[in-house]
């Protein structure tokens, strides 16, 4: 494996001072760029399960937001495994580091989700839901069949799981990398997608977005083109996905090529928003304890749908990151809470994976 320069601009500049410089802010760019992609997956996955609240109060209401989110099934999950193989192409697994890296994730991953799933049980048994007396049997149950959002902490957790193993090893590559693609594809024929235990089934379903991201690091060239250029070659792979996905609706090979085009449209993109940062650097906490906050706020909250989904989306967002502002810096709260980790941005541009289609130039080793 390499770790090199991975925004090509060096040929751009001819003096190794102002190729640092330039470095510099394309990695402060790209750090916003992930965190902006970040929130607007959080804004999606909120509006997804506040509107379905909202609904089971009042079936009729938001009938329009409702299609909306069905329409953005093509977006919503992928973004996030996108965005998870993004950023682990910054910081790829080594061989000796295999098992640091996997105690890393066990601790980010595992134990929140272990923590809200018996906070979420606790709760529901405090309120008549549930029973204390079967707290255990119902865990080890959400453990092995994770509902509502956790599945997608197991799922990832299965893949970082075998990136440790020895699965790292292909992403080094755009040739291992296609070659684990296709074996999913492969795998989907034969319903290795319906297997619900411990998450196995999406997690190998979701390992193309995942392969994409990495893909997308070291081949992607955001920060070399014009925004224009940008904005239409975005704009016309999510439309080439959209229409296609019209034609041929159902076909699951189809869906993936959708979620693919709109990933890649919103990478090219680039979207940069300091609120969406803000989310997004907070997406780990919200993803976990948003829906706690919509089961609480959103049957109580007086005055129509559309306003109560304007509240419970705001108070989604707002008290996960105020629990997590509060908690940081508690150990024995944050621990449980969080995995104890905080918000780190991405590595320096000369690290990570990097795929290139050419040898790299002179100037680019010097650097």
């Amino acid at each position: 494996m390499t770790y090199p320069y991975i925004f090509s601009a060096s040929e751009a500049f001819a003096g190794a001072a102002e190729n640092r410089s330039n470095v510099l802010h394309a990695d402060a760019r790209a750090s916003l760029r992930v965190d902006t992609l970040r929130g607007i997956a959080c804004v999606l996955l909120i509006l997804f399960h506040a509107v379905a609240e909202v609904r089971l109060a009042k079936p009729m209401a938001l009938d329009g937001l409702a299609r909306a989110n069905e329409f953005a099934i093509f977006l919503r999950m992928p973004l996030f495994i996108f965005l998870s193989g993004y950023v682990y192409a910054a910081r790829p697994v080594e061989g000796r580091q295999a098992l640091r890296f996997l105690q890393r994730k066990a601790r980010r991953l595992l134990v929140p989700l272990a923590f809200v799933t018996l906070l979420t049980l606790g709760l529901r048994a405090t309120f008549g839901h549930g029973s204390f007396g079967n707290l255990a049997p119902d865990f080890v149950a959400a453990i092995a069949q994770p509902s509502y959002q956790l599945w997608f902490v197991e799922a990832l957790f299965l893949i970082f799981l075998a990136l440790a193993c020895g699965m790292q090893r292909l992403l080094h590559s755009v040739a291992g990398c296609l070659l684990l693609i296709a074996a999913v594809a492969v795998g989907e024929v034969f319903g290795t997608s319906t297997i619900r235990l411990f998450s196995v089934g999406q997690a190998i379903h979701f390992l193309p977005y995942f392969v994409t991201g990495v893909l997308a690091f070291g081949l992607i060239d955001a920060n070399g083109t014009p925004p224009r250029t940008r904005l239409l070659a975005g704009a016309a792979l999510l439309l080439i996905g959209l229409l296609r996905s019209a034609q041929l609706r159902g076909l699951e090979i189809d869906s993936a090529a959708t979620s693919i085009g709109a990933l890649l449209s919103l990478l090219i993109m680039a979207p940069v928003s300091s609120w969406l940062t803000w989310i997004g650097r907070r997406s780990m906490v919200i993803y976990l304890y948003h829906a706690l906050v919509l089961a609480a706020f959103t049957r109580v909250l007086p005055g129509p749908p559309a306003a109560v989904l304007a509240q419970v989306m705001v108070l989604a967002v707002l008290l996960p990151i105020m629990v997590e502002m509060a908690a940081e810096r508690w150990l024995p709260v944050v621990l449980p809470l969080l995995g104890g980790r905080a918000h780190r941005p991405l590595p320096s541009a000369r690290q990570g994976l990097r795929f290139t289609l050419r040898p790299p130039s002179r100037a680019a080793e010097s650097i």
